[in-house]
């Protein structure tokens, strides 16, 4: 991973057309831009160099204009049923949280959107501190990225042969998702995306509080969550301990039940 006092372009914030576009502007053919996003996501290489069927002009060429930079890792935490979490360095002055979730038969990762939260909910700790800001498209996919090579260095064992630890993504972390729509949607794509992570829609669900105006713009409450364009679509989940009784009584989940919604959104509002 690289400095993140360069100026050099982050390539885990690029949706696939947004890799290939760039990729191409570099005088090289599409397809390389599928083989990068397997060398990336499928097998979790973050050098340049170790991509051997790149060509290897096209590799110094992306080590001087592009890098594969995540959040760096504060602490680490882990329990004896196999949960890990860790705090992770947005910049020199803020931190957020990622929690990884494992069952029987899946493994959730619990990521973040922002750093802090402006929704003021009384039951959760992050809005005591207040909102700082937004993470980037970038920081978000980093979590995912990060995740999966930290449970592959501590040997979590995965649920079925073939399967990788980290089978659910959901952003029921710090901040409100929805209020952070424009890096949470490219995000989300790059989730679903066969060269990527290659997730079903209904395996990382953001989570909300159903105060984002971004919601009304874009869905209705029994709709699944509506990205920028009818093809990116996911499940999502409503906060059963919203600062709302109505919505409270009214709200039901999309894609998870509440007792594995309610694990997962524990640890960031503890």
């Amino acid at each position: 991973m690289s400095d993140p006092s360069t100026s050099r372009l982050n390539l885990l914030g690029l949706p696939g057309p947004q890799l290939q576009a760039f990729v191409e502007g570099l005088g090289n053919k599409p397809f390389r831009a599928r083989q990068l996003m397997s060398w990336m996501y499928k097998r979790g290489e973050g050098s340049f160099e170790a991509m051997t069927d790149l060509a290897r002009d096209f590799r110094a060429q992306l080590g001087e204009m592009a890098e594969i930079r995540t959040p760096q890792i504060v602490t680490t935490r882990s329990s004896a049923d196999g949960t890990r979490k860790w705090v992770l360095r947005a910049d020199a002055a803020q931190a957020f949280e990622m929690v990884f979730i494992p069952e029987d038969d899946r493994g959730t990762l619990c990521i973040s959107s922002q750093v802090g939260c402006a929704l003021d909910c009384s039951f959760c700790s992050t809005a005591q501190q207040g909102f700082n800001r937004n993470l980037s498209t970038a920081e978000i996919v980093g979590q995912v990225w990060l995740a999966c090579r930290e449970l592959e260095k501590v040997g979590q064992t995965p649920y079925a042969a073939g399967q990788r630890a980290v089978t659910n993504v959901v952003l029921m972390g710090m901040g409100e998702p929805l209020a952070n729509f424009r890096n949470v949607v490219p995000a989300l794509r790059i989730f679903m995306d066969d060269n990527a992570f290659d997730l079903s829609r209904r395996s990382r669900p953001p989570a909300s509080s159903r105060r984002s105006t971004s919601w009304r713009r874009r869905s209705t409450a029994r709709s699944p969550f509506r990205c920028t364009r009818p093809t990116t679509r996911c499940a999502t989940s409503w906060c059963r301990s919203t600062a709302s009784t109505r919505l409270r009584s009214c709200s039901r989940p999309a894609g998870t039940t509440s007792t594995n919604r309610t694990a997962a959104a524990s640890p960031s509002s503890t």
